[in-house]
């Protein structure tokens, strides 16, 4: 007999990859590593054989290869994690047709912010949607999010993600001119605002492994985890001028260091966040306000135990537990 609810987290990427989908499962397994009521395993394309459609980019599951997989976990609920590919559609008609209690997490993104949105708006309509009434629960991440499976789903939960480890920096020193990025350097991460800002007006620093294409910028590459902390720490803000963030644990990160964040309008932590100091967002794409949003936020004071309150991760871990539990008896 087992002692256990089993819950198996299903994503295309590992747990132990860098984006913000894989991030969030490894956290997911480390808040319920000890717990002694569920116990929680991943799979992904890394166990699950697979295949690309190489016109769109797009990985696909081995139908047989999936249903074993899920077979072969003993698994009680599957927790599907995606939102524009095949994936999660797939994931959720084998797991129904197995029996299996489903929680699904999107982690969506506006049709309009994806690089192809039509297709993306294709995947949902056409393979996900279709499957929802398949689902026990529905997870969300921000306001947004909520609205729109809220419009098309009856049980939706609002939960912000959360950092597995508080972080530990060596020094409180702050540099009063400090700008930091931490991120990609293409387009939908919005570098280019960056560059907007006048050369040695301040101290610029990208943790970055991609290319940066001004000179005055002070780069960092393939650092610790400590490191990047004493960064955060060091800076006197901090800025996430993305396209579209479901959620930033740029953001969350700098915040807990006690630094504050300048952050574009799509950039949906924001959605937790409404009327605190130290943070301020700007219209995607605006430059003079994003100068301005950066001259008014350097150097403001961050409320470090109120940010710690929102996102606590024992009351989200209640919150995920008792949603686990609920979808055994629906």
């Amino acid at each position: 007999m087992k002692n256990k609810i089993g819950v198996l987290l299903v994503s295309e990427n590992e747990p132990s990859e860098k984006g913000g989908i894989e991030r969030h499962c490894h956290n997911l397994i480390k808040l319920f590593e000890k717990d002694k009521e569920i116990s929680m395993t991943s799979a992904s394309k890394n166990n699950i054989s697979h295949f690309s459609i190489p016109l769109i980019n797009k990985t696909v599951f081995n139908t047989s290869s999936l249903k074993k997989t899920i077979i072969q976990s003993n698994c009680d609920i599957v927790h599907i994690h995606g939102f524009a590919s095949f994936i999660p559609a797939q994931t959720i008609r084998i797991a129904s047709e197995l029996r299996k209690r489903i929680v699904y997490t999107a982690h969506y993104h506006p049709f309009n912010t994806i690089d192809n949105g039509f297709l993306g708006n294709v995947f949902f309509t056409f393979f996900l949607k279709p499957q929802l009434h398949k689902i026990s629960a529905v997870i969300t991440i921000n306001k947004e999010d909520t609205f729109f499976f809220e419009k098309i789903f009856p049980n939706v939960h609002m939960i912000p993600n959360w950092l597995d480890e508080e972080p530990f920096v060596d020094s409180k020193e702050t540099k009063r001119n400090m700008i930091l990025y931490v991120g990609r350097t293409d387009a939908n991460k919005g570098i280019d605002h960056l560059y907007s800002i006048p050369e040695n007006k301040y101290e610029i620093h990208c943790v970055s492994n991609d290319k940066i294409s001004r000179e005055d910028f002070i780069v960092h590459k393939k650092i610790s985890d400590s490191e990047l902390y004493n960064l955060y720490s060091l800076a006197s803000l901090v800025v996430v001028p993305s396209r579209y963030e479901a959620f930033s644990y740029v953001a969350l990160e700098s915040l807990m260091c006690g630094t504050p964040v300048v952050m574009s309008q799509n950039v949906r932590i924001g959605d937790y966040l409404e009327g605190f100091e130290g943070i301020k967002q700007f219209p995607f794409g605006d430059y003079h306000a994003f100068n301005r949003s950066v001259d008014e936020t350097m150097n403001k004071k961050v409320n470090v135990e109120a940010i710690k309150g929102i996102f606590n991760k024992t009351i989200i871990y209640d919150k995920l537990k008792s949603l686990y539990l609920e979808s055994m008896l629906s």
